[in-house]
């Protein structure tokens, strides 16, 4: 069954950061059941996170009681988004939990809600069978929607259900009515719902039993498959209590040995057992019923093979007095298997040691044992479930060490040091040694390396400064046990160094303190500042800065007060000295500086101020900051003299306020900065002259002379509109290398207000507006026809001069004697004739027709007619 769940909600990435679905107590575990479920999921950014959330939960536990495999259940998911994409396939997870966590980790796609090209997808990757689905199972599709989709969903949700596809829809925000039931199958009310999306758990399991009903097996189907043994379901068929099932089952080899068994109406399943192993059965299923007939089933089921298993024992790590034992794990705990573990002397049986060991369990060490001693050991397996021969092997377990390794250090630094040991007697054959080596203080984070039989040292860098480290060398002979030798080795610390502390921008209440970044690259270091009043040590204040911070501000300190800071930089691989040092900030300010400003223009301004500082004190200066108030990214600073007292600032935008900052800096004496805004003078507006060309009835050109020179960056706007009607304008951007433009398809003998108007960053260019009037049409003439004249009746003919849809005519018609009782009839501007009727005999009638155009100008024609003599039968 293809399960297509078209999660049409709002904005979601609750789930897209790993939002997960609730646990949720199970229904039942639902048999027989066997089809493809696919949910079309919607990933696009209209979706919300709580939407989605709650969607996911609903799709987790729609499918809770489902089985799921290649005879089973398979469930795969689609996104919406702008395009369609594959979260996994049918055949891609093989169990309820791979499912349920597929449906976990499946993350938001974000784009537009395309659903009709995501039903699209789904129709053809299913009828191409890329998706692995299956073709003999039954197809549904549930669409939960809010009602909305940005495409059209009709022909393809056709498309879909002309593969046989049912269609479920859930709405959850109202939608029409009229196409949701369109869209779902037939009939609406059972395969469409209304709900809200918090109350979607509601509608689960009506929803699962309409999907149960779809997908439960409508043949006979075994199950449970054992060497001996196997299950048989069928959907119920028989609905009378008279009726009844004939179940006959025999070899295949050998026809002449059958079973027959008689079951009741109300059965849907048995059990075949007492069979034998790996061997093949006909089995079929009669209803018998005198209601309606009903088609034998026969199906072919083989028993499994006997288990030839082999349990594969391994030894490792054999020492004097113990061995590790590691086998694979054949057993499930679930199932109350286990083994048996038996070991005993060899010389000695009969004093045999037992131990029942869990099924999920790989490996066992026995040790207190006899060195230099042969053991038999045998692994049996306890399990009715299967049969797997038990595994014995003898086991010997190493003599007592004959020496013992000298292990010596040299050459320790802070890093690293050099190990060496005695070559052992030539007699004695060692493989290879095995070296491990970690922190004294955490032995759980052991680093091991191989080493050559007939190796002598060995160099261990990389170390940390400054601490104990545990090393063992393990000689490894399969012939001889040499006892491993461990000892303890400390690395050198590294030389003191001492950090160096500066001070910076001193004000009566900051300063900043900034240092050489010694710690930056050391893994798990940082800075302990301390800092209090000199006269106060014991109100310190305390921060702990990163390893990579170089420099901080120290703030909202007391005015002219003297202060101690510390600096502690704090490694367990360098040792530097904390750096104390006094810092004081300065008094009040005293004074605030006067800025005036002088000379401005369009790009400059000139500033003055009064002179403040001695020219004789080099350590005085001026620090001045000036950026557009509009953008304070573009800060610029200057450092002036002391003795200065004026700067021209220029380079500056037009019509441009400015932030300008000026600060003494002075270890004297403290003056307030001066911050002040200064406003440049716009550029002076440049003219701009349109002139009309071309002129006719429809059309006319204008040009104007290059004001604009920065090309992509600066534009026309122009602008043109009806006189008569301002409300209709139309609007063109032109480039600013343009100097013309035609503007066409204008109404005739009309007045145009046309605007142009420049747009630049840099310089101002006032807007231009004129008026210009289009020639009037030519006056054409019209020619009428009076045909067919009876006494009663006459046809008006004329050519074809009118062509828009919105262009009619006026025809009147009277009496010459009495122009007062006038006729009146609109006409299409399509028509070229027209029947006059029910007019009286031997009677002069005067004809005008006019016609009515916005476009073009044509005089009415009027013309006399006669009708003939004759008898009236209509009064005019």
């Amino acid at each position: 069954m293809i399960v297509c769940l078209a999660l049409y909600l709002h904005s979601l990435f609750l789930v897209a950061i790993g939002q997960t679905i609730p646990e949720a107590d199970s229904p039942s575990s639902v048999p027989d059941s066997e089809g493809d479920l696919l949910f079309l999921l919607d990933s696009s950014g209209s979706v919300s996170y709580h939407e989605f959330a709650k969607v996911k939960e609903f799709i987790g536990d729609l499918l809770g009681p489902f089985t799921f495999g290649p005879q089973d259940v398979q469930a795969s998911i689609v996104h919406i988004s702008t395009e369609p994409s594959l979260e996994f396939s049918f055949d891609q997870h093989g169990s309820s939990y791979e499912i349920q966590k597929a449906i976990r980790d499946t993350k938001q796609r974000m784009g537009d809600t395309n659903t009709g090209k995501a039903i699209s997808y789904v129709k053809d990757n299913l009828s191409a069978g890329t998706f692995g689905s299956r073709a003999d199972v039954p197809k549904v599709m549930v669409w939960v929607t809010d009602g909305l989709s940005t495409d059209d969903i009709s022909k393809s949700m056709q498309l879909l259900k002309d593969l046989g596809v049912t269609v479920f829809i859930v709405s959850t925000g109202g939608g029409n009515y009229l196409e949701l039931s369109e869209a779902a199958s037939q009939p609406s009310e059972k395969h469409l719902h209304f709900v809200d999306v918090d109350d979607l758990p509601i509608i689960t399991k009506e929803l699962r039993d309409s999907i149960i009903d779809l997908i439960h097996a409508k043949r006979l189907h075994a199950s449970d498959i054992t060497t001996t043994s196997f299950r048989l379901t069928w959907p119920r068929l028989l609905t009378q209590r008279e009726e009844s099932y004939t179940l006959d089952y025999s070899l295949q080899s050998d026809k002449r040995w059958s079973v027959q068994k008689i079951l009741t109406a109300d059965q849907t399943g048995a059990l075949v057992d007492n069979l034998t192993p790996n061997t093949t059965y006909w089995i079929t299923l009669t209803p018998e019923s005198n209601i309606q007939y009903f088609h034998p089933q026969t199906i072919k089921v083989t028993t499994l093979h006997e288990p030839i298993q082999e349990i594969s024992l391994q030894v490792n790590n054999v020492t004097t007095t113990s061995f590790e034992l590691t086998w694979p794990g054949l057993l499930s705990p679930l199932k109350d298997e286990n083994y048996l573990l038996e070991y005993s002397l060899e010389s000695d049986t009969s004093r045999t040691i037992q131990m029942v060991l869990p099924g999920d369990q790989t490996s066992m060490v026995l040790s207190n044992l006899t060195p230099n001693t042969t053991y038999r050991v045998k692994l049996t397996l306890k399990s009715n479930f299967r049969l797997v021969r038990p595994q014995t092997i003898q086991v010997s377990t190493l003599p007592e060490p004959i020496q013992e390794i000298s292990l010596q250090v040299h050459d320790v630094t802070t890093t690293s040091f050099r190990l060496t040991w005695l070559g052992l007697q030539s007699r004695v054959k060692i493989q290879s040694f095995l070296l491990e080596y970690s922190l004294a203080s955490d032995t759980s984070r052991t680093m091991k390396e191989i080493l050559l039989g007939d190796q002598t040292s060995t160099v261990l860098d990389n170390l940390t400064p400054n601490t104990t480290y545990r090393v063992t060398l393990i000689p490894k002979s399969n012939v001889h046990a040499i006892r491993p030798q461990t000892i303890q080795v400390s690395t050198v610390p590294e030389p003191i160094q001492e950090i160096s502390l500066q001070v910076h921008d001193i004000t009566s209440t900051s300063f900043r303190l900034s240092w050489p970044g010694l710690l930056s690259q050391v893994e798990g270091a940082s800075y302990l500042l301390e800092y209090s009043v000199e006269s106060e040590n014991s109100r310190t204040k305390q921060a702990i800065l990163p390893r990579d911070q170089s420099s901080t501000v120290l703030s909202n300190l007391t005015p002219n007060t003297s202060h101690r800071v510390t600096l502690i930089p704090k490694s367990n691989v360098r040792i530097i000295r904390p750096k104390t040092i006094r810092v004081s900030t300065l008094p009040e300010p005293i004074q605030e500086i006067p800025l005036q400003v002088h000379d401005i223009t369009t790009t400059s301004f000139r500033l003055t101020w009064p002179q403040l500082f001695s020219s004789s004190i080099n350590e005085e200066i001026y620090l001045l900051v000036y950026s557009p108030e509009s953008d304070i990214r573009r800060t610029i600073r200057k450092s002036l003299s002391g003795d200065q007292t004026s700067l021209e600032l220029g380079d500056l935008n037009p019509n441009t306020i400015y932030r300008v900052t000026l600060t003494p800096k002075s270890s004297i004496i403290n003056i307030r900065p001066k911050t002040i805004l200064v406003s440049t003078l716009p550029e002076r507006s440049q003219p701009l002259e349109i002139k009309v060309h071309d002129l006719t009835s429809r059309s006319f050109r204008l040009t104007w002379p290059r004001v604009l020179d920065r090309v992509g960056e600066e534009s026309y706007q122009l602008k043109y509109t009806l006189v008569s009607d301002v409300q209709r304008s139309t609007q063109r951007v032109l480039p600013a290398d343009q100097t013309s433009f035609v503007l066409g398809n204008l109404v005739p003998n009309a007045t145009y207000q046309v605007t142009l108007t420049p747009e630049s960053n840099v310089k101002f260019i006032q807007p231009q507006t004129i008026r210009v009037s289009t020639l009037p049409e030519p006056i054409q003439s019209l020619q009428l026809r009076a045909l067919d004249i009876t006494p009663t009746s006459f046809r008006i003919t004329w050519p074809r001069i009118l062509y828009r849809q919105e262009d009619r005519y006026l025809l009147e018609y009277s009496l010459e004697s009495d122009l007062r009782r006038s006729v009146r009839k609109s006409l299409l501007g399509s028509q070229t004739e027209v029947l006059l009727g029910n007019l009286m005999p031997n009677t002069n009638y005067k004809v005008t027709l006019t016609p009515e155009s916005n476009v073009q100008i044509i005089q009415p024609q009027t013309i006399q007619v006669s009708t003939r003599p004759g008898t009236p039968h209509y009064r005019f």
